[in-house]
C-alpha cells in the first residue's frame, strides 16, 4: 500500500470480497483440487517416508462427469413471445423470421467462439472451484470483413476472481454490483489509462504488484520475474452495476482508474454463473472435487503402507552362523567358504526366513473404498466403459440409472448456456447494427443482411435443444431403426429423419434431397394422370390392363415422345381404328349375307320339299279316284 494515496471504492469492495471467500475457504479448497486433478496429492501430506503413489481416481471421475455432460450436444433456439407457428400478419412473420435467424447466426457464434471447448472449461472450473463464470464482452478490434467492425467475444473467469456485491444470493442480475479481477500487464494498462485521458499523475500510481495468493491454482503464482513496473503486473478491477435499467462499467486498480465509468448499453449483466452443486444462501457452489480429496488421500496412504510393507517383507532374508561362516555374499554364482569338519550338516549353517504374508484384507478395503467412492458418485463401471458390451440393453439401463445425478449438473448448464443466449442476444440488439452475417441453412452456407437494432422492439424466449448422444443409447437406436426399416413399418426418409446426429455424413441434406425427389416424382404422377386423362378410352382401357410398372413405363415412353410423333402415332392408331372398325363392318356384312343366303337355300329347300310333298299327294289323290272309276 502506497503511503499518502487512497485507494479506490472498488478495491475496497474486492478486499471484502477476498475476505468473504477466506471465511468459506474458497481458496485453499480451489487450490487443494486443483492439485490433486493434476496429480499433485501428495502435497501438504505427512509421508513418513512412505513411497508417494498416486491413483487418480480424482480425476478419472471428474473427467467422466464432463463426457458424460456433454455427450450431448447443447444449441440455442430463439423464440418469439406471443407469436405462433403460423404468423397472422407481416409483423408476426418479421419477427418469426428473425427469430430464425438469430436462432442460425447464434449456431455460427458457438463455432467463432469456439463454444464446446469452452464448456469444458467451465464443467472443469466448476467441479473444481464449485463454479464457472463467463464474461461477455465486446470486441471492436474483430474485423468482420464489412463496414460494421466488432463482434461478441467471451472470457472464462476463474470464479475466485468474480465477486458479487451481495454473496448470499446467487441470482447474477439482482446483484447490485460485480466487481471482475484480473492480472493484467502494466504497460497495457498504462496505455488504455492514457487513451482514456487519465492524468499523468494517476497513470504514474499504476505500478506491478505481487498479488498473486488469491488466484486460481499454484501456477498462477508463478509469473516472470519482472524488474521494473513497465514490465511486470498488476490486478486490475472492472465493475459493473446497473443504473435505471441500463449497465455501467468502470474499470480501476488499487489507487486509480483505467477507464472512467461508461454506458454499456446492456441492460444484462454480460456474465452468466453457473455452481456445480449449490450451497444455500451462498454464491459460491459446491466442488465435486472437495468431497473426493478425503478418499482420495486414504487410497494413495493405504496403497503407499501396502508398498513399504512389500518392500521390507516380501523378499526372504538370509540367516547363517557366523561361527563357520564369515560372511554372506548374495551375488549370483559366487561361493561362500565355510570353516567346518567333515561331519558338519551344512543345511544347519545357513537358511532363508519366510516373508510375512500381508493381509488380504488391505488390498479389499481398498478396492472397496475404490468402488463405493464411484458408485456413491454414479460413476459406475458401466458408465465408464471398464465392461464387455455383452448385454446392450442392461448396460443402457445401467448407464441411464447412473447418470440421474448427473441431471442436476445438467440443468445447471443449459440454464448457464441460456443466460448466455440472452446475453448475446442483448449485444445483437444494441451493438450490432445493420450488417451481414453468415448463418447455415440446410448444410450450405448463407449470408443475410438484417438490421439487429429491430430486436430491440422484439421479445424472445431460450430453448436449450439437446441431441442424445451417448454410445449405448446409439446402438439401441439404431438397431430399433433398422428393424422398422426391414419390416417396412417406416420409409427410407422417416428412418433418416430418427438416426442419431453423425452416423450418416451430411445427413440433412440427403433428407432434403429425398424431398426434392418425392416431389419430383408426385408432379411427374400428376402429369402422367392428366396424360392419361387425354388418350382415348380405348387406348386408356388398353394402359389400364397392363401391370403397374408397364403402365409406368408406357405412359412416360408416350409423354417423351414429340408432340408431333404423338400426334403422327395417334392419328395411325386412330385410322388403324377406324380400318379396323370398317374391317370389322366388312366381316359383319358377309355374316350377314351368309346368313341371308344360308336362310334363302334353307327357304328353298323347304319349298322345294313341300312341292315335291304336295305333288306327291296330289298323284296319290289322283290315284285312288282312278281307282274308283275302275
Amino acid at each position: 500500500m502506497k503511503k499518502g494515496y487512497e485507494q479506490t471504492i472498488e478495491w475496497q469492495q474486492y478486499l471484502d470480497g477476498i475476505d468473504y471467500n477466506n471465511k468459506i475457504s474458497l481458496y485453499d479448497n480451489v487450490n487443494k483440487n486443483e492439485r490433486f486433478y493434476s496429480n499433485n496429492q501428495w502435497d501438504g501430506v505427512v509421508a513418513n517416508g512412505l513411497p508417494t503413489p498416486v491413483f487418480n481416481i480424482f480425476k478419472r471421475i471428474i473427467d467422466y462427469f464432463i463426457a458424460a455432460i456433454l455427450s450431448q450436444d447443447v444449441a440455442m433456439q430463439f423464440t418469439p413471445e406471443n407469436v405462433g407457428d403460423e404468423p397472422q400478419n407481416e409483423e408476426e412473420a418479421m419477427i418469426k423470421e428473425s427469430a430464425e435467424l438469430i436462432t442460425q447466426y447464434s449456431n455460427t457464434l458457438v463455432e467463432k467462439l469456439k463454444m464446446k471447448q469452452k464448456l469444458r472449461q467451465w464443467l472443469l472450473d466448476s467441479a473444481i472451484s464449485g463454479d464457472a463464470c463467463s464474461y461477455s464482452f465486446w470486441d471492436p478490434s474483430i474485423d468482420t470483413g464489412q463496414a460494421a467492425l466488432g463482434d461478441i467475444n467471451m472470457e472464462e473467469i476463474d470464479s475466485v476472481n468474480v465477486f458479487f456485491g451481495n454473496p448470499n444470493d446467487k441470482r447474477v442480475q439482482n446483484q447490485p454490483y460485480i466487481i471482475v479481477a484480473f492480472r493484467e500487464m502494466v504497460s497495457k494498462l498504462k496505455e488504455e489509462a492514457k487513451a482514456n485521458k487519465i492524468p499523468e499523475d494517476k497513470i504514474k500510481l499504476i505500478t506491478s504488484d505481487e498479488e498473486t495468493f488469491y488466484q486460481s491454482g499454484d501456477r498462477s503464482k508463478i509469473e516472470l520475474d519482472s524488474k521494473g513496473d513497465e514490465s511486470g503486473k498488476a490486478i486490475a478491477l472492472l465493475k459493473l452495476w446497473k443504473k435505471n435499467g441500463i449497465v455501467y462499467a468502470k474499470k480501476s486498480t488499487c489507487y486509480t482508474d483505467i477507464r472512467p465509468e461508461w454506458d454499456t448499453k446492456l441492460s444484462l449483466y454480460p456474465v452468466s454463473w453457473m455452481n456445480w452443486s449449490q450451497r444455500k444462501n451462498s454464491y459460491h457452489g459446491q466442488a465435486v472435487g472437495t468431497g473426493l480429496v478425503p478418499n482420495q488421500i486414504f487410497i494413495n496412504k493405504m496403497f503407499a503402507m501396502a508398498m513399504m510393507s512389500q518392500m521390507h517383507t516380501a523378499f526372504p532374508k538370509a540367516i547363517y552362523n557366523k561361527s563357520f561362516i564369515s560372511g554372506w555374499n548374495n551375488q549370483i554364482g559366487t561361493a561362500i567358504g565355510i570353516e567346518a569338519g567333515n561331519d558338519t550338516n551344512i543345511n544347519n549353517l545357513a537358511a532363508y526366513l519366510n516373508p510375512g504374508n500381508m493381509s488380504g484384507q488391505v488390498f479389499e478395503l481398498i478396492d472397496k473404498a475404490i468402488q463405493y467412492t464411484k458408485d456413491m458418485l454414479g460413476a459406475t463401471d458401466a458408465a465408464l466403459g471398464d465392461i464387455k458390451p455383452d448385454n446392450t440393453s442392461a448396460i443402457i439401463a445401467v448407464q441411464q440409472s447412473s447418470s440421474i445425478p448427473l441431471e442436476t449438473i445438467k440443468q445447471n448448464l443449459y440454464q448457464f448456456v441460456e443466460d448466455i443466449g440472452y446475453i448475446w442476444l442483448d449485444f445483437m440488439a444494441n451493438y450490432y447494427g445493420k450488417r451481414k452475417v453468415d448463418v447455415e441453412v440446410l448444410g450450405k452456407r448463407v449470408v443475410k443482411e438484417f438490421d439487429f437494432a429491430t430486436l430491440k422492439k422484439m421479445k424472445f424466449r431460450i430453448k436449450i435443444d439437446v441431441g442424445p448422444s451417448s454410445y449405448w443409447s446409439q446402438i439401441s437406436a439404431m438397431q430399433t431403426l433398422d428393424a422398422l426399416l426391414q419390416s417396412d413399418r417406416i420409409t427410407f426418409q422417416q428412418y433418416l429423419d430418427r438416426i442419431p446426429a453423425g452416423i450418416i455424413p451430411k445427413s440433412q441434406e440427403l433428407i432434403e434431397e429425398l424431398k426434392a425427389q418425392d416431389m419430383k416424382q408426385q408432379f411427374i404422377y400428376e402429369q402422367m394422370a392428366r396424360f392419361m386423362e387425354q388418350l382415348p378410352p380405348e387406348q386408356q382401357m388398353q394402359i389400364q390392363q397392363l401391370p403397374p410398372e408397364e403402365q409406368e413405363a408406357q405412359l412416360m415412353q408416350m409423354m417423351m415422345q414429340p408432340p408431333e410423333q404423338m400426334a403422327q402415332q395417334q392419328a395411325d392408331q386412330q385410322a388403324q381404328q377406324e380400318q379396323a372398325m370398317m374391317q370389322q363392318q366388312q366381316m359383319e356384312q358377309m355374316a350377314s349375307q351368309q346368313e341371308q343366303e344360308k336362310a334363302n337355300q334353307q327357304f328353298q329347300q323347304q319349298a322345294a320339299l313341300k312341292k315335291i310333298d304336295i305333288e306327291g299327294k296330289l298323284a296319290l289323290e289322283g290315284m285312288k279316284q282312278d281307282k274308283q272309276k275302275v
